[in-house]
């Protein structure tokens, strides 16, 4: 449901009256405020992704969550979007609206406070017989947001957790057992496109390697299953030399190389190549090795210019190449992202 933040949460307290094997349990499940809660606890964590789009695009941001430190009855986030971008919709995460059989969780709320374009929920299931049980990376809210149509290619929106706005306060907390917790908080963001992603391993053009689709903006699939996106931002300025790209849904902790060549194989479909598709190549330049952080993103630049060699008026295709050791889908251990197409000016 979708009103005022009074309506759905008056108090943030909520006493259950839950029957049992015959027997009639009162629990009292704290009171979500920041008071409430302890100090960061690393087995629980919020998230957001890096998302990316054209202007004038509307993107989806999923919210999520890991959970390693027990099974969760409740929780609250506080997300802020910042203008320009505008809220459209946001709503239950595919993961927890599955609770009570497809009917979604007995207890849902959430809200958009004016001006400073947070959206909170409240998750309880009064049985207590769908919990969410351990595990990562959970999308318990999906927010769609719209990209400008006039921004600048390459910007960059930080999306932000936030607590004690509004009244009463949204609060970044998690529920185990009638406790609370503050969950660690990984920020993510909507970046606009710099150049003009190309090569996707959808099954639009060059056939995955083993099956392996992908989205419709990714590369193959690899063992996370979902596909390795690639996205450029800074300036395409040669003499500015601010370019940087950032690499997510990499394995975590494993080397991704960043390379640039002067064509596109394939006739811009890319070609079969491990896991991946090959999609930059002729006069290959290496770029630098990153190693991905626990979300698997990384990030090369700025200072790329030196290696690259590009002027004005050049144009480049870029890609990462990433090792997937552990059950990659096609047994080659290695995949790559979709490429990016940049012409660079002066």
């Amino acid at each position: 449901m979708t009103g005022e933040p009074g309506a759905c949460y008056a108090t943030f307290s909520i006493q259950l009256e839950i029957r049992m094997f015959t027997k009639t349990i009162s629990l009292a499940i704290l009171a979500l405020t920041a008071a409430a809660a302890a100090a960061q606890d690393m087995n629980y964590v919020f998230y957001t992704d890096q998302v990316t789009g054209a202007p004038g695009a509307t993107v989806t941001i999923p919210v999520r969550l890991d959970n390693t430190g027990g099974e969760i009855q409740a929780w609250s986030v506080g997300l802020s979007v910042p203008a320009p971008l505008e809220i459209l919709d946001f709503r239950m995460g595919p993961d927890t609206a599955q609770f009570n059989n497809g009917a979604g969780p007995q207890f849902y709320g959430d809200a958009i406070y004016p001006g400073v374009g947070v959206t909170v929920g409240v998750v309880i299931d009064f049985q207590l017989n769908e919990t969410l049980a351990p595990g990562i990376g959970y999308v318990v809210h999906e927010v769609d947001v719209r990209i400008p149509a006039g921004a600048d290619p390459g910007t960059q929106y930080q999306i932000s957790f936030v607590d004690t706005i509004g009244s009463p306060p949204v609060v970044n907390l998690v529920v185990v057992d009638a406790s609370g917790f503050v969950p660690v908080q990984w920020e993510g963001s909507v970046v606009v496109e710099l150049g003009a992603p190309f090569c996707f391993c959808d099954g639009s053009g060059a056939l995955p390697p083993c099956g392996n689709a992908a989205g419709p903006d990714e590369g193959c699939a690899n063992s996370t299953g979902g596909g390795a996106r690639l996205t450029a931002f800074g300036s395409s300025s040669a003499s500015a030399d601010t370019l940087v790209f950032q690499a997510a849904n990499l394995l975590p902790g494993q080397p991704a190389l960043l390379f640039v060549g002067n064509n596109s194989l394939g006739g811009g479909n890319g070609i079969p190549f491990g896991d991946g598709l090959r999609c930059a190549g002729n006069n290959v330049v290496r770029l630098g090795v990153a190693f991905p952080d626990f979300a698997g993103a990384a990030t090369w630049g700025p200072g790329l210019g030196v290696a690259g060699g590009w002027g004005q008026g050049d144009t480049r295709r870029f890609q990462s190449w990433y090792r997937d050791p552990g059950a990659s889908p096609c047994g080659s251990g290695f995949n790559l992202t979709h490429g990016v197409e940049l012409t660079f000016g002066p």
